[in-house]
C-alpha cells in the first residue's frame, strides 16, 4: 500500500502575509507554493516586450499594463490561485493596498518547456494560460492599428 502524502497546505492568508517579506516570489496553486525559478534573457525580453507594447497600446484606454511582480489571484470552483504572469493588463484595479489583483482582462505566460505543466495545470486544470486565446482577442481589440 502506497503512503498518502502529507501536505501542509498554506492559507490565502499567510500566503499573502509571507510574500510581503519573501525575497523569492512563489505562486499558489490551492494552498501549495511552488518558488519561483529564474528565467532566460530570452523569456525576459519577451515578457518585456510583451508588457511595453500593451503599456504603449493602453495609453489611451482606462487599463494598465502589469509585469510580473503583479499576482493574479484566480478562482476556480475546486481551488484558489495565486499566479505572476508575465504580462497582464487591468481594467478594474484592486485597492492599491492589496497586493494582487484578481480581474485581468488579458493574461500572458511565456511558456517554457521546463514549466509547461504548470503553465497547462496539472490534471488539465485549467490555470492562467487557459486565459492566453482571450488575450489574443483582448490584445487586438486594444492595440492601435
Amino acid at each position: 500500500m502506497a503512503a498518502a502524502i502529507n501536505w501542509n497546505l498554506v492559507s490565502e492568508v499567510e500566503y499573502l502575509r509571507g510574500e510581503l517579506l519573501s525575497r523569492t516570489k512563489h505562486e499558489y496553486l490551492g494552498g501549495v507554493l511552488y518558488a519561483m525559478a529564474g528565467a532566460s534573457n530570452g523569456h525576459h525580453w519577451i515578457a518585456t516586450s510583451m508588457t511595453a507594447a500593451l503599456t504603449l497600446g493602453l495609453r489611451v484606454r482606462p487599463c494598465q499594463a502589469f509585469n510580473s511582480d503583479t499576482k493574479i489571484r484566480l478562482r476556480f470552483s475546486s481551488q484558489v490561485r495565486f499566479n505572476h504572469p508575465d504580462a497582464s493588463v487591468i481594467c478594474r484595479a484592486n485597492p492599491s493596498t492589496d497586493s494582487f489583483q484578481d480581474e485581468p482582462v488579458v493574461v500572458i505566460e511565456v511558456l517554457s518547456p521546463s514549466t509547461r505543466w504548470l503553465d497547462d495545470g496539472e490534471n488539465g486544470k485549467p490555470t492562467s494560460r487557459s486565459h492566453l486565446s482571450k488575450s489574443i482577442e483582448w490584445s487586438r481589440r486594444l492595440m492601435p492599428g
